[in-house]
């Protein structure tokens, strides 16, 4: 049985990571300059923020939980 890895997971979905949210951050990038109303810019400013701090909370959770089924089979291996 595979283990959950963050390799896997990468390997699975780094197209999120090197496509998808790149090419998204880039055209906010571009709106941002574009706008001139702060109601607009504030939330392009908030969503920009929201894909960098959104990709560090998936592999946060990946990790923790790779952590947690590590330290499972740890105890399922103990006599």
């Amino acid at each position: 049985m595979l283990e959950w890895s963050h390799y896997w997971f990468k390997r699975r979905y780094g197209f999120i990571y090197e496509a998808e949210l790149p090419a998204e951050k880039e055209e906010l990038k571009k709106l941002l300059k574009k706008s001139t109303d702060p109601e607009v810019i504030a939330d392009l400013k908030n969503r920009l923020s929201s894909i960098t701090a959104g990709a560090g909370k998936l592999e946060a959770f990946i990790e923790k939980k790779r952590r947690k089924n590590a330290s499972k089979d740890h105890l399922c291996a103990l006599p």
